[in-house]
């Protein structure tokens, strides 16, 4: 691995250090100055973020990312039978 592709991994991990939640939800790595990023965010805010952060590196030729915004459902008790489909539910 190339001296570039170190200092670019260490100021990614910074960036999603800060930017997501859960940094241990997120790898990457750098290959010929080429980031690769994917993983699970919080949100879209986090998910614009590390992407629009990691472009702006300097020495980054290109940044292919793959990151899901995770969606947490609601508990069952936040949910009541839909009037039109008896047997779905609607989130409250």
């Amino acid at each position: 691995m190339e001296a570039k592709d170190v200092e670019l991994e260490h100021r990614i991990r910074d960036i999603i250090a800060v930017v997501a939640d859960d940094m241990d939800a997120v790898t990457f790595d750098v290959e010929d100055r080429v980031a690769y990023i994917e993983g699970v965010v919080a949100s879209d805010r986090e998910r614009r973020l590390i992407s629009d952060l990691v472009r702006r590196l300097d020495g980054i030729a290109g940044v292919v990312t793959c990151l899901f915004v995770e969606h947490i459902l609601e508990r069952a008790s936040d949910c009541r039978p839909s009037p039109l489909h008896p047997h779905s539910t609607l989130i409250r």
